[in-house]
Order: C-alpha cells, then structure tokens, then sequence
C-alpha cells in the first residue's frame, strides 16, 4: 500500500513551466515523476487540507511564474484591457478577460464585482458612457455615440439619462465650464 497523489495539469496550461524543473523525466512523457522534496511538499499540502479548492488555488499562485498572480496587478491588467477596449469602441468578452488572469468565465465575474465593486457588465457600460462624453468634446454626440459603441444617439442620450438623471446636453454644458 502507498500514498499516490495523482495531478493533472492540462499541459498548455502555463504552470506547466513552472512544474518542469520539479519533474524527473521533462520530456513531457504521459506520465512522470515528481521529485522528492517536492513530492513531500504536495502530499502534505493535499492530504491534510480541509479545503482542498482553496489548497489547489494557493498551489497554483505559487507555481505561476508571472504578473498575473498579484491582485493589484491582475485588476489593473484587466482595467487596462477595458479601458482599450472602451477607447477602441470595440467589444473583448468575459471569456477573454478571464483567460488573461487566468479564471474560469464564472470566477472572473465574481472576483472582478469582489474588486470593483461593480458586475463587469455595468463598468463597460460606465466606460463607454465616460469614453461618449470625451469623444464628445472633439465631434458631434451621434459620432461619438457610435465611437464609443453605443448604436446611435438615441440610445446614449437614454444610457445617459438612465445612469445619471440628466440628459447629455446637462453634462456636456457642465463639463465645459
């Protein structure tokens, strides 16, 4: 009788780099061997957990290798890519937002309403409402309405109306003074 611990780790997955060194065999066979001490260190981490999804995601920030590991630098990656997106008047799913923090589609969304305090669904609808504004100031409000991505004047002046009470003519005349 011995004590296996059996881990699958999809090898486009990018700990698998960081696994490599820890592996006997790294050429990438179906099945290898883990070194000792690290052996040791996961079969204690794993058998003596109560919360083994909780020990799963430490194990994994540890073995990550990159940027994306730190929540800081995770949600300003993440507004980065929004605020792009918002500029660009172009549309980048949850999906793939996700997969540039590495969460799953379901946990993006709760971690990113954890972190901003709003759904990801409402903060693009708030930055395409402040990117309507700015694109406002250098061309007309139909223009900037569909820069920004909204289908037509119409529909900014009632997203405008609806987020903040006011029209769009209100706002513009308060940010020009």
């Amino acid at each position: 009788m011995a004590e296996v611990l059996c881990i699958y780790i999809d090898p486009t997955h990018d700990i698998c780099k960081a696994l490599l060194p820890h592996i006997k065999n790294p050429l990438m066979q179906p099945i290898g061997t883990l070194r000792e001490e690290f052996n040791t260190a996961c079969l204690s981490r794993f058998t003596a957990t109560e919360n083994l999804s909780f020990e799963l995601e430490a194990f994994e920030r540890h073995y990550r290798h990159d940027q994306t590991s730190d929540p800081k630098s995770r949600l300003s990656h993440i507004l980065k890519a929004l605020h792009a997106e918002a500029m660009d008047g172009r549309s980048i799913s949850r999906a793939e937002l996700a997969k540039k923090v590495r969460l799953s589609p379901s946990r993006f969304s709760h971690w990113f309403s954890e972190s901003t305090g709003l759904p990801l669904r409402s903060y693009k609808k708030w930055l395409k409402l402040l990117t309507g504004f700015e694109l406002s100031r250098q061309m007309s409000l139909t223009d900037a309405a569909i820069a920004s991505g909204f289908s037509d004047q119409a529909h900014f002046c009632r997203s405008v109306t609806e987020a903040f009470g006011v029209s769009p003519a209100v706002i513009q005349r308060l940010l020009s003074e």
